[in-house]
């Protein structure tokens, strides 16, 4: 199969979890999944986000008091980008929640 046909196919069998195991994963395969999002391609390869791996109960039931998309995985990638024009201002919101606020929450 070409690579053509792998994205056709990749897109086609796409779906969303909205239900999770209760297993913790581990560090290698979560290491694996950071690696291949700190590959994943930006414009300019200008990589604006930062992900924060969420284990402990307290970090992962602050986030799901702030989002109506609260799902029961054991663990939690909150991934916060920074604008493009200044990547020390961040300055975004997510369900009228200062992303600052979350931060210093945590």
């Amino acid at each position: 199969m070409d690579e053509k046909g792998r994205d056709l196919l990749l897109a086609k069998e796409r779906y969303s979890v909205r239900k999770y195991k209760s297993d913790m994963i581990g560090d290698d395969e979560l290491n694996r999944i950071l690696e291949a999002g700190m590959l994943a391609p930006t414009g300019c390869n200008y990589q604006p986000q930062r992900i924060y791996v969420l284990k402990s109960d307290e970090a992962i039931a602050k986030i799901r008091s702030l989002s109506r998309c609260a799902f029961d995985a054991p663990v939690l990638l909150m991934t916060l980008g920074y604008p493009a024009d200044d990547s020390k201002a961040l300055n975004l919101h997510y369900e009228s929640k200062d992303m600052n606020e979350i931060i210093r929450m945590l």
